[in-house]
């Protein structure tokens, strides 16, 4: 069982989300103004578990067109775990929704990228699919979080960590840009296992 959790793409996957996510809001530390966990609309008892169901749903039919399960399941997780970076909710001098950021993005593409490239995300692991999966994972999340909760976010993180107001608009863009990257992504990875030669799957 723990060479099999050693072993997981998922467990990677998610764990090296988590900690970027993690040490990417610790660059604001004593940016932050906390808002109190419990006085958020996100953490109400009627609100909280309805919006955390929608960002798995959406965070695994995301990663659908990759056709794997660890990916999937892996888009259910990171898409409920980008909010590791919600600190300052628990009173700690962290800007809240750090992760929910531009620079945060292209950070988790990179890096999963690289992890992927050298293997440490798992054997048989096409490159191609953690970047996708992670950087439409973020945007998913973002674009829900728009049209579910209030659209404010550090955009500029960490550049600058005052709140931005995002519009609807932006939800529909960031749903499309998630969803042609892992269909982008899975397009290249069923042309790169086809034979020599051959032009259709």
């Amino acid at each position: 069982m723990i060479q099999y959790l050693s072993n997981s793409v998922v467990l990677r996957f998610c764990l090296a989300f988590a900690v970027l996510s993690l040490l990417f809001t610790l660059l604001s530390w004593g940016q932050g103004a906390p808002n109190p966990f419990w006085n958020r609309y996100e953490a109400s008892t009627t609100g909280l578990f309805p919006h955390l169901l929608r960002h798995a749903l959406v965070g695994a039919v995301i990663a659908l067109p990759t056709r794997r399960w660890e990916f999937i399941v892996s888009g259910a997780l990171t898409s409920l775990l980008i909010d590791v970076d919600h600190l300052g909710w628990l009173g700690i001098p962290t800007v809240s929704r750090s992760s929910h950021s531009l620079c945060f993005l292209v950070l988790a593409v990179v890096s999963t990228g690289i992890l992927a490239r050298k293997g440490l995300l798992g054997c048989n692991v096409p490159p191609i699919f953690p970047p996708a999966v992670a950087g439409a994972v973020v945007c998913a999340h973002v674009a829900l979080d728009i049209l579910d909760t209030q659209g404010v976010f550090p955009i500029w993180a960490p550049a600058s960590f005052q709140m931005v107001r995002v519009t609807d608009t932006w939800a529909a863009v960031l749903l499309g840009l998630a969803i042609a990257a892992v269909g982008t992504a899975a397009i290249v990875d069923t042309r790169r296992r086809l034979p020599v030669g051959t032009t259709t799957p």
